[in-house]
């Protein structure tokens, strides 16, 4: 599908791009940064988290890794960034997958 389509990835929940196990301490690639440094890449990858130092952190990480096209990465509360964030997704000839695992949602 890489070659036939572009390929998008959303996370309205982004957080810091690292994950923290609670019983051993030991830390793992969160969602974002999984969809990073897939070995068959997103055209462009679309975050957004509420917590300010989280996206700068992030922003930090994904500096670090290679991408087709520079991330778009908002802060703010992922109800009104979600549409900036389908704005830059082309209307045709893409897929597009939306990762939305909001933390401590009940």
């Amino acid at each position: 599908m890489h070659d036939k389509w572009e390929l998008h990835y959303v996370d309205l929940f982004c957080g810091p791009g690292i994950c923290r196990v609670r019983d051993t301490g030991e830390e793992i690639d969160g969602s974002p940064l999984i969809a990073a440094k897939l070995k068959t890449p997103f055209h462009q990858l679309h975050l957004c988290d509420l917590d300010e130092v989280a996206v700068h952190a992030l922003k930090t990480r994904l500096e670090r890794i290679a991408q087709p096209r520079p991330p778009q990465v908002f802060v703010g509360d992922a109800n009104t960034q979600v549409n900036d964030a389908l704005m830059a997704i082309p209307r045709h000839g893409t897929l597009t997958m939306a990762f939305l695992d909001p933390y401590g949602c009940r």
